[in-house]
């Protein structure tokens, strides 16, 4: 008669080793599945400002001119330099930041013409059947990093606030300088600018980069000013969409709960959480943020690299620097 084999289970000191190993092996994945999408999020952040950079010069080939960091469509022809307060040319137009210019290049041409040029004032408005501009809230997905832990929009349960850019154009060395509005970047307050003067070079200057909106979104939209009539606008509008590299002051932020914001505010590490980090250029990546040079390039820029930023934030300073560092 043959003997009868019981089954054997595993006991409970087996089970936990076993669980023990299964909890080892996740602990020791988590961190290279981590790496992984984080190196997917960052190529695709360089994506989007590749694809920006392109915008930008086919802007400039269809009008000789780069777009205004924040200005009036008329402001090609009409704004001479130093003359930031002109009116606009027609009279009484919105002021738009160079991310609204560029739409049609981004393949968002029928956002820009849902867009009135003219302001909501009455009595033009209603002779003029204006709309009222409701599209501030609208999300492009270009001008978004899928770095941010915020998952990208405005808060759904705040309604109103405008759709945000994690992207912002270089305005120059300091918001503070004498020379502001008329700054020393790409883009600033109503800037007329074409390749040919950017003397230091196209492949030598920054064109735009990395700056996550404020903690709750109130700075930081792709419009800027473009709900707005002309008239009613100030050049410190512009640090929705414009950003400089070594700020001295208020750039927008001179507090944030309650505490004095650091100045100079510098290119480094930042946290969403805190409003002084929107003052300076910043990424959600691991140790710097992508930039995209007047040349179209885009390059990671390590942190490492504060000591040049400046001199890459100028178009015309003439400065050297070791390439090394970006390279």
């Amino acid at each position: 008669m043959a003997a009868i084999r019981t089954r054997r289970g595993f006991t409970l000191i087996e089970m936990l080793v076993v669980i023990a190993i299964i909890a080892i092996l996740i602990a020791l994945l988590l961190p290279a599945v981590q790496k992984v999408r984080e190196a997917a999020a960052r190529t695709k952040c360089m994506n989007n400002l590749k694809q920006i950079g392109l915008a930008l010069h086919n802007y400039h080939d269809a009008f000789n001119l780069l777009p205004s960091g924040l200005g009036a469509q008329g402001d090609h022809q009409t704004v001479s330099v130093g003359n930031a307060t002109a009116p606009t040319n027609p009279a009484n137009l919105r002021v738009q930041s160079w991310l609204v210019q560029i739409l049609p290049y981004v393949e968002q041409t029928a956002l820009k013409d849902q867009l009135p040029l003219r302001p909501t004032d009455p009595p033009i408005s209603t002779q003029l059947k204006i709309p009222v501009n409701t599209t501030y809230t609208t999300v492009v997905g270009l001008y978004i990093c899928p770095s941010d832990p915020r998952g990208g929009s405005s808060p759904v349960n705040v309604p109103g606030l405008p759709a945000p850019t994690y992207y912002a154009g270089v305005g120059g060395s300091d918001s503070a300088s004498v020379k502001w509005p008329n700054c020393d970047g790409l883009f600033y307050w109503r800037s007329r600018l074409r390749l040919v003067d950017i003397h230091d070079g196209t492949s030598n200057t920054l064109a735009a980069g990395e700056r996550p909106p404020s903690f709750a979104f109130d700075f930081g939209g792709w419009q800027s000013l473009d709900t707005v009539n002309f008239r009613y606008g100030t050049p410190e509008w512009e640090f929705d969409t414009i950003q400089y590299m070594a700020n001295t002051d208020i750039a927008p932020y001179g507090a944030a709960n309650g505490v004095d914001c650091p100045f100079p505010a510098l290119y480094g590490p930042g946290w969403y959480q805190n409003n002084c980090d929107f003052n300076h250029f910043w990424s959600n990546h691991v140790n710097g943020a992508n930039f995209v040079f007047g040349d179209g390039s885009v390059r990671f820029v390590p942190y490492s690299a504060r000591s040049i930023m400046v001199k890459l934030a100028t178009r015309s300073g003439g400065e050297n620097f070791d390439h090394s560092l970006i390279e």
